[in-house]
């Protein structure tokens, strides 16, 4: 993916209303970008500007990661 790309997500399954996907550095806890899951279907976000390894994340309302994937933006 190329920097600043959009990313479009979608679901197959219900979400919790304060679900997000977020973007992060590899390695880090912290995130980029996130969006709520429940906004729309499917969600979109924006690749970080800078290329890197970096992962989406699945995080349920309570701040707990269920799902990661890697991602390269170069």
């Amino acid at each position: 993916m190329t920097p600043s790309s959009d990313i479009l997500i979608g679901r197959r399954a219900p979400v919790g209303g304060l679900d997000t996907i977020v973007i992060g550095k590899a390695g880090d806890d912290g995130y980029i970008s996130y969006v709520h899951v429940g906004e729309s279907n499917p969600v979109q976000l924006t690749a970080p500007a800078q290329p890197g390894e970096y992962e989406l994340r699945y995080r349920f309302g309570d701040h707990t990661y269920v799902s990661t994937r890697a991602i390269r933006v170069q």
